[in-house]
């Protein structure tokens, strides 16, 4: 494995950096109001009252707090890399555990960079890079965390192996606040993510966002540590939380 480069404004670049996806999803993030000055990062899950997702950011709470409990039980040091960062709170949220030593990786530089700004603790690192190219040592974690992160990749069992190369014998995925389909759903989810796009006037980011069907889990020794009801409370998350083991 190469040594680490020169880090950018304190974010190590691990992979060679490659503005096209960044640049669209930026664009997307902005059209969306999701683009966060840096006094509102250091809030979130907490969010000002003008902002627009406030109801999502509970939800999102929610799924926090559970995920605080699970890993407060743990008392041994342990190794997190969060996959698809972003601003880097829930990294840092996790993070005030003393004992977890935490890795936010992304490959959106800018949010990378703010995340940096904010967010200064001795046992947080971010970094910009391509998890599919060799910029980690393998077995080098305990958990991953993909949070709102795999709707962005295209095949979802091949990330999850992906993820387990770099996991410890043992180590666990866990995946969370995003979409997991049925089958017969996807065709339907799929013209509602378009009609979205197009109305934004990015188009072009449908063919970066995918939906990916629970059957795709089939293979993993997996679990569900949170499944919303099919009439889910509208207080609480609709998303599943799944962890799988190593």
């Amino acid at each position: 494995m190469p040594a680490y480069p020169k880090a950018h404004n304190d974010v190590k670049i691990l992979s060679p950096i490659s503005p096209e996806f960044e640049s669209l999803y930026l664009k997307v993030r902005k059209k969306e109001n999701r683009l966060y000055s840096d006094p509102e990062v250091y809030e979130l899950p907490d969010t000002f009252f003008y902002n627009l997702h406030r109801q999502e950011w509970e939800l999102r709470r929610k799924s926090l707090e559970r995920l605080q409990k699970y890993l407060k039980g743990r008392e041994e040091p342990a190794k997190v890399l969060e996959l698809g960062c972003g601003n880097g709170w829930l990294s840092a949220q996790i993070a005030k555990y003393p004992n977890y030593e935490v890795m936010g990786l992304d490959v959106n530089l800018k949010e990378l960079e703010q995340a940096c700004r904010v967010f200064d603790m001795s046992n947080l690192s971010f970094a910009y890079g391509d998890i599919f190219k060799d910029i980690l040592p393998f077995e080098s974690f305990d958990y991953i965390i993909l949070s709102s992160t795999i709707q962005y990749f295209p095949n979802l069992s091949q990330l999850i192996n992906r993820c387990r190369q770099f996991l410890r014998p043992g180590g666990e995925i866990h995946i969370m606040d995003s979409p997991l389909y049925a089958e017969k759903d996807i065709e339907n989810a799929k013209k509602r993510s378009a009609i979205h796009y197009q109305a934004i006037g990015c188009p072009e980011m449908i063919d970066h966002y995918y939906h990916h069907p629970k059957t795709e889990l089939a293979i993993f020794d997996y679990q569900y540590l949170y499944k919303p009801k099919r009439f889910f409370r509208k207080n609480d998350s609709p998303f599943p939380w799944v962890k799988i083991i190593n």
